[in-house]
């Protein structure tokens, strides 16, 4: 039996669909299990310099990536949250802003410490597919391809 599903969400350069968020929430409500909604934010490295800086206020554009992935994590967390209360499963919502290079060993990791997890397949998403493959391949769990 599944108690404790994981809905890893990638939000940068593409967020995850809203679809993936409301099967998730669908799959744990079917499997009688509560559901870890985990957006994975970008945390971009600050590798300015001053030329970057006067010609294209590289900063800027970093703070911007960030808030644009921050509110896409925000969005599809309200989406769990406000499906998992309709549909009264117990849910748990995170955020963790990680480099993008890093959101497939992260989810991978947490993946090992809940009994399932699920993860949307979207064929134009590539940062959602690696973080697919990760979970199947690196978690040691088993996994649930939602499509989109």
């Amino acid at each position: 039996m599944y108690s404790d599903i994981l809905l890893p969400m990638v939000t940068y350069p593409d967020a995850s669909s809203k679809r993936v968020a409301t099967s998730a929430t669908s799959l744990a409500k079917g499997l009688g299990a509560q559901l870890h909604a985990v957006a994975l934010e970008v945390d971009v490295p600050d590798i300015s310099n001053a030329l970057s800086n006067a010609l294209i206020d590289l900063p800027k554009l970093i703070r911007d990536a960030e808030a644009a992935s921050h509110a896409r994590g925000e969005r599809l967390l309200r989406i769990v949250a406000d499906r998992a209360a309709s549909l009264g499963i117990e849910f748990r919502l995170d955020s963790i802003r990680v480099r993008e290079s890093m959101f497939a060993p992260f989810a991978a990791s947490a993946a090992r410490y809940h009994d399932l997890s699920a993860i949307g397949w979207e064929p134009g998403n590539p940062t959602a597919r690696v973080v697919a493959e990760a979970l199947i391949f690196e978690s040691g769990r088993p996994v649930v391809l939602l499509p989109d």
